[in-house]
Order: C-alpha cells, then sequence, then structure tokens
C-alpha cells in the first residue's frame, strides 16, 4: 500500500502569472481624486506608512483592480501582487504564493524566506513578518480579489499578519465583499483607508471623458447626463455603453433604450455575479423571480424554504 506524501512535504506548482501585476488599460481615464487618496495613505513618515491597510471593496466591475495598477504605475514603489483565486481557501497554498511574491520584489540579496509548512502556523508566519523586517525596503502586497478566500484560518492569520506589520509594509486588499476581520478596531486606531462603491463611481464629468476617449462621440450634455443616470457611475456599464454606442446614428434613443436587459450586461452580471453565487443562492434567485416585491413569507411560499429572511439578508 502507497504511503502518501507527508503533509509537511507538500509542494505547490506556482502559476507565476498571479503574481503580475496588471498593466494599466489603455482606455483608463485619470481619476486624481481617488489617485490622490491611495497615494496620500501610501505616502511614507520616516521610512513608514502613514496607516497599516487599504481596503478597497465594491462590487463587480467598479474598477477595483484598474484603480490600483495605474496607482501603481505611477509610484516607485516595490509591489507585492497575488490574484487570488478559490483554491487559495487551502491555507498552504495561500501563503504560498503571499510568500512567493513577497520573495520576487526583496532586491536585498541572502535574506532568507521561510519555507511554508503544512499547515502553516504561528510559527511560521512570524518568520514570514520577521523576514519583512531584516531589509527595511517599502513593500505594498496586494491582494486582488481577496472576497474569493472565505477560510477562516487564512483570515486569522491575514489578521496576525496586519496586527504585527513592519511600520515599511503596507497591505491591500481589493475584493467584493469586506473580510471577517476586527474593522471597528483597525478605524478607531486610524490604521484603515477605506474605498467603496460611492468613492469609485465615475462622476458625470470622468463618465463623459471615458466615452469621449472611447467612442470618439461628442455627446450633448442631456445625453451625458441620461446616461449617467442610467449606469450611475458603474465603471464596467460605461465600458459596455461605449462598446454598444460605437458606430450608432441614432445616440439618443439608443441611451434612453440603454438598461440592465442590454445583451451586454446581462452576459456580464450572468458570468460575473450570478454564476459566482453559491447553488442554494441561484436557486433561491431563479424561483423568486417572478416576484414584484421580496419579503420572508412571499419567498417561502415560492421556494418552499424556511430560512428566506436569513437569505434575504445574506443577499
Amino acid at each position: 500500500m502507497a504511503t502518501p506524501e507527508s503533509e509537511s512535504t507538500r509542494s505547490v506548482p506556482l502559476l507565476r502569472t498571479r503574481l503580475y501585476i496588471p498593466p494599466p488599460r489603455r482606455e483608463w481615464v485619470p481619476r486624481p481624486r481617488l489617485l490622490k487618496r491611495l497615494e496620500e495613505r501610501l505616502a511614507q513618515n520616516h521610512g513608514g506608512f502613514a496607516r497599516k491597510l487599504t481596503l478597497i471593496s465594491a462590487p463587480a466591475g467598479f474598477g477595483k483592480t484598474t484603480l490600483l495598477s495605474q496607482c501603481i504605475a505611477e509610484r516607485d514603489l516595490a509591489t507585492a501582487w497575488v490574484s487570488l483565486d478559490k483554491g487559495d481557501n487551502d491555507p498552504f497554498r495561500f501563503w504560498t504564493y503571499v510568500t512567493a511574491a513577497l520573495e520576487a520584489v526583496a532586491v536585498e540579496g541572502g535574506r532568507a524566506w521561510p519555507v511554508v509548512p503544512s499547515p502553516p502556523d504561528e510559527a511560521f508566519l512570524t518568520a514570514l513578518i520577521n523576514a519583512m523586517t531584516v531589509a527595511r525596503q517599502p513593500v505594498v502586497l496586494v491582494l486582488d480579489d481577496v472576497h474569493l478566500v472565505e477560510d477562516g484560518t487564512v483570515h486569522s492569520g491575514l489578521v496576525f499578519l496586519v496586527e504585527n506589520l513592519p511600520p515599511h509594509v503596507h497591505l491591500i486588499l481589493a475584493g467584493r465583499a469586506d473580510p471577517p476581520w476586527p474593522m471597528a478596531r483597525l478605524r478607531a486606531r486610524g490604521e484603515l483607508t477605506e474605498l467603496r462603491a460611492p468613492d469609485l463611481r465615475f462622476t458625470a464629468e470622468e463618465a463623459g471623458r471615458w466615452l469621449k476617449q472611447a467612442t470618439d462621440l461628442d455627446l450633448t450634455t442631456d445625453e451625458m447626463s441620461a446616461l449617467d443616470h442610467r449606469i450611475e457611475g458603474w465603471a464596467a456599464g460605461l465600458q459596455m455603453a461605449s462598446i454598444a454606442l460605437r458606430g450608432r446614428q441614432d445616440v439618443t434613443r439608443y441611451i434612453e433604450d440603454f438598461s440592465g436587459t442590454h445583451d451586454y450586461v446581462v452576459d456580464f452580471l450572468t458570468s460575473e455575479v450570478l454564476d459566482q453565487q453559491p447553488s442554494h443562492i441561484r436557486e433561491f434567485l431563479l424561483k423568486t423571480a417572478i416576484l414584484t416585491r421580496l419579503t420572508a413569507s412571499l419567498c417561502s411560499a415560492v421556494t418552499g424554504q424556511e430560512d428566506c429572511q436569513q437569505t434575504l439578508k445574506e443577499l
């Protein structure tokens, strides 16, 4: 009978492209108000960052990754980047990628980065933090799509990391939901910067510049106002609208008809939102789609489920 591989000798084949910083998008529209907020938090004082953590939390398509890549491109900072996926709910795999990202930006030779044990423990995290401390090189660690990681062990390790970060290391989390961390404590200490959907929404001026650049259309004030009202500053919506408007002669009519039922919008919401939900949520949404209003009792009547109030709160 074959002997299973020892947990302590596990290895993970690293997909190195997950450690690449996404290049700034060609159609990027400068957003100085947001870049200024990020840059203020990445400003250094006596070799350290003003705050430990930046959280960028907003639904799909709000331009979180694009904003970060632009900010990094404009600053000369060593940046360790990890694009997370659902497989990173394995703590060993998660910390292997984080360690590899940090090691990739280290410029000092001879620094020993700890080998990730399985399972990772506090001794490993202590060794990782100590390795960051030795060089005193300013480093930004970005964890993108952090909402895909739900494992409690991973999150408790990240909280330990944040609590003990050296002053010259700054952590940025980007995702569609807040991590299960003691955010109130971080806010009270002044260690947390937050950007959320209202902050990331395009202003009417920004949206106008985006559409002018993407479509070369010179929209009237009324047309721009109507489109801005329909899209509500949603970055993905602006991109889909710009694609739909190219070559259109009946621009005003098309803007009036542009809505959440447009093919591009439906495709995006299906792949990026609906398909990402667990099966019980998709089933709930399907069965309750016939309702014109949602209450726990109505949802229970059409689904046969008794926990509809909790499901509605979750949604």
